[in-house]
């Protein structure tokens, strides 16, 4: 079990609008495979769930994916954890939306291209291996995942969300930095993969450009996404479960 998931969801309603519910916990020693984290209500439509799986793949590779120490195995902040649930949710919210406006359908090649995006950030198929391992998710939870950040990167895009149109200056800014990387500290964990994406391509901006768009849109994604929930306020009932332990009875 990752720690930080039995105490997050305690900091919730301080942080979004979300709704706070205990519920009993399994008694011990009894093993959960999936269980309900959160649960999205949008006015006149069926609820969406959270599953702790889906919560605890994410957090993973979102980790790895930004360089942090132990990302596999340590503990994280609960606002870090409730930064990625919050995530999660405004994915499922994304692919709620496009399904209703149409667009929800995936192709071959944008599934294939946001998977060499990822693969390369998670440290390749052995990466890849050892975060599933260490999550107990498959490839189909893998697959799951990859699907709905394409979905809600479109419908993004499409609603002209902020950040998924990063300015020339902001593009040429990050490339100067990837190709010249700070002596002190080195390059970040995702200014090294781009620049192992782009290879000797990196001196040449015409040539780095998208590559240099399509990061910046795949980063910026998570911070337009938890805006875009924490706008939707009391049109999207929000509601977050947190498991509890009866007392310990005395004598």
């Amino acid at each position: 079990m990752l720690p930080a998931l039995a105490f997050v969801l305690a900091v919730a309603p301080q942080l979004s609008s979300a709704e706070l519910v205990a519920r009993p916990a399994p008694p011990p020693g009894e093993t959960v495979l999936d269980g309900v984290v959160a649960s999205m209500e949008p006015e006149g439509a069926a609820p969406r769930f959270v599953l702790r799986g889906d919560l605890v793949l994410l957090l993973r590779a979102e980790m790895v994916m930004r360089g942090a120490p132990d990302p596999l195995v340590g503990e994280f902040h609960p606002t870090v954890v409730w930064g990625v649930l919050e995530q999660l949710v405004g994915e499922q919210l994304a692919v709620r939306e496009a399904e209703r406006a149409g667009m929800s359908e995936v192709t071959p090649e944008q599934l294939a291209s946001m998977r060499v995006w990822m693969l390369r950030r998670l440290g390749g198929d052995a990466g890849l291996a050892s975060l599933l391992e260490a999550t107990g998710a498959g490839e189909q939870e893998f697959d799951a995942l990859l699907r709905r950040r394409v979905v809600a990167e479109r419908l993004l895009r499409a609603r002209r969300a902020e950040g998924t149109d990063p300015d020339e200056a902001t593009l040429r800014q990050t490339w100067e930095r990837v190709r010249h990387p700070a002596e002190e500290g080195g390059a970040s964990a995702r200014d090294a993969a781009l620049r192992a994406e782009l290879g000797d391509e990196v001196e040449r901006w015409e040539s780095s450009r998208e590559a240099l768009r399509v990061d910046a849109v795949r980063y910026g994604a998570a911070g337009s996404l938890r805006a875009w929930v924490r706008a939707l306020g009391s049109r999207v009932r929000l509601r977050v479960f947190r498991a509890t332990r009866p007392a310990a009875s005395g004598g």
